[in-house]
């Protein structure tokens, strides 16, 4: 039957508007807790709000830390605050002011906001990543730090240096047009290897598909404002049938791969253990130094999502520095030249190995600049304050969300003259050794107590990416239908962990030498069913 009511009277209209009351009521409390505080102090500087919903039309959906960026040149100011519908936001836009409150004020600034649809609708609560501060908390992270401190994450380097080998040289060879894919694949064998011990399959791997769905959708769900159930957390008790719920049902399906992420390697792994088959790995080492006096199931729930982890903190960050890596070496033929000049005087003629980077200084410049110029996490996952706090005389409010801008940190003129150029050569001395007085990058690893532990091992599979690749590879820009180099746009997705669009690159043997070299690992590789 045909309704022909008004809008005010439609049956639609009536049946959401207890839904539409409470909103209002749920926006004004967080409203009034925002604009008061302990002092009268003001917030950082803002633009003007809306009633009711603030900034939250103000806010970026793609490139944010472009505008965040933006915002601090209008506003002189390297601290700025949003209103996003009561919840405040405060964006730090300079490596003092994060260093100041993140690293010097830590045990104000390191929990995390509640992300209802990451960690309780799609079930992501067991990556400490996401976790605010508090016993589980710090106990996944210490058995993460257990196996991957500095001294030692080097044990698991072998692993690194096998999949560069028999993951990308032969692909590249034989199918240099497939670079994504390849980058890709080489760095999920990396993470499966090191965390599980389990040699993936050459193409089509159920483990790698698994755990890449699951991380697509945590990709989408951090994005800020992505999804209002974030600012209206009481919205996932709505059902998943309700108009507009369609949030409920993509979380359902996320979930469902995050739980395999979890399960299905760690059980491979027991049964391996089980007949003798295992190989060393992250979760081997932490199985065998259980505590047998304890609770052996929650310590086994908890190497199992500390295991799991190790995928979701590796394998797109590293992508994403390796996609960087090669538009870098693409787009600039000098510093293809410079570096095989420094990797034929020191190598000649071998394979590179991590024993090697003190001797190629210019290698590990390259790295450096690939992290500066495209930062994987452009902004990191925000903070949260746990008590209220000044700065500058600034008020920052109990609860506020702290987003720490890389982007802008590593993109800043002042610091890094020239930023948008990839020039290894800043971060090197006259004589050709680094230089210590050019900051690294690695404020893109996070902050304080939420600085990523785990970061030694994807800088190192780009540093012996980068070193090998060269060391047998010439790698330029593809010759057009005109004869003339076509250069590849310098362009990058938006997302939390962003990534080049796609490019073509000219990717092809330095020498017959060289073919034969990489032909023969790529028939090693086969042979050993690897």
């Amino acid at each position: 039957m045909e309704y022909t009511g008004t809008l005010l009277t439609s049956p639609t209209f009536l049946c959401s508007l207890p839904l539409l009351i409470l909103c209002l009521i749920y926006l004004l409390y967080r409203k009034s807790h925002l604009l008061t505080g302990s002092n009268r102090l003001p917030l950082p500087p803002g633009f003007p709000t809306k009633p009711f919903i603030g900034n939250l039309w103000d806010m970026p959906n793609e490139f944010e830390w472009v505008t965040y960026a933006e915002w601090g040149k209008i506003l002189k100011s390297d601290i700025i605050h949003a209103d996003i519908s009561g919840q405040c936001v405060i964006v730090l836009n300079s490596a003092e002011v994060a260093t100041e409150l993140l690293d010097k004020r830590a045990s104000i600034y390191s929990s995390r906001p509640r992300m209802p649809m990451v960690n309780e609708l799609i079930g992501f609560n067991w990556l400490f990543a996401y976790m605010p501060l508090g016993d589980s908390w710090a106990a996944h992270r210490k058995l993460f730090r257990q196996e991957f401190h500095y001294s030692f994450y080097e044990r698991y380097l072998p692993q690194t240096l096998k999949a560069t080998h028999q993951m990308l040289l032969g692909r590249l060879l034989e199918c240099p047009e497939g670079l994504f894919e390849h980058l890709r694949y080489m760095t999920g064998a990396i993470i499966m290897s090191v965390s599980y011990g389990i040699d993936v399959r050459q193409s089509n791997d159920p483990y790698i598909g698994t755990a890449e769905t699951a991380f697509n959708g945590l990709v989408v769900a951090s994005m800020p404002g992505a999804f209002l159930v974030d600012s209206l957390p009481w919205l996932k008790w709505v059902p998943g049938w309700f108009p507009g719920a369609s949030f409920k049902r993509r979380a359902a399906r996320w979930a469902h791969y995050a739980r395999q992420m979890i399960d299905v390697p760690f059980a491979e792994v027991q049964r391996c253990l089980a007949n003798g088959t295992q190989k060393p790995s992250f979760i081997s080492y932490c199985l065998q130094n259980m505590d047998m006096k304890g609770d052996i199931g929650y310590q086994e729930k908890m190497i199992k999502e500390v295991s799991a982890q190790l995928y979701v903190a590796g394998s797109d960050t590293t992508v994403s520095a390796l996609e960087a890596l090669f538009l870098g070496l693409t787009c600039y033929p000098d510093v293809v030249r410079t570096a095989q000049a420094q990797l034929d005087a020191h190598l000649k003629g071998r394979f590179p190995d991590f024993g090697d980077r003190e001797h190629l200084p210019y290698i590990t410049a390259i790295l450096k600049e690939t992290f500066r110029w495209n930062p994987v996490t452009p902004v990191c996952i925000p903070h949260c304050t746990i008590q209220e706090d000044t700065y500058r005389g600034y008020r920052i409010p109990k609860g506020a969300t702290i987003i720490p801008n890389a982007w802008a940190m590593l993109h800043d003129p002042s610091i890094y003259p020239d930023p948008h150029t990839f020039n290894p050569s800043r971060w090197l001395l006259p004589s050709g050794q680094l230089d210590p007085s050019v900051p690294d990058p690695w404020v893109m690893f996070g902050y304080g107590r939420r600085t990523c532990p785990g970061q030694f091992l994807p800088t190192a599979s780009v540093w012996i990416t980068c070193a090998t690749v060269l060391s047998l590879f010439d790698v330029g820009m593809p010759m057009g239908e005109d004869g003339e180099f076509v250069r590849p746009k310098e362009v990058f997705t938006s997302a939390l962990t962003i990534h080049c669009v796609p490019f073509q690159a000219d990717i092809k043997p330095r020498s017959k030498a060289a073919e034969m070299k990489i032909r023969a690992i790529a028939a090693a590789a086969k042979d050993s069913g690897s």
